[in-house]
């Protein structure tokens, strides 16, 4: 079983809470992924997907 973590974002982004996820060979991937919510972490990259109510925000950026 993953752990749940949040994202909180300014600018009026909604933040993103309770994400399940699952720590795979140094990568933790989003438990329940899907074609409109996908969250990966590794070592040295976060990549956020998350569409909700006909918007969509991403993240893309190196840790």
């Amino acid at each position: 079983m993953g752990n749940k973590y949040n994202f909180l974002f300014s600018d009026d982004i909604p933040d993103i809470t309770g994400i399940e996820i699952e720590k795979n060979d140094n990568t933790a991937v989003m438990v329940g992924s899907t074609d409109t919510h996908y969250i990966r972490i590794n070592a040295s990259k976060l990549t956020i997907l998350y569409l909700k109510d006909n918007a969509s925000w991403t993240a893309d950026t190196n840790r």
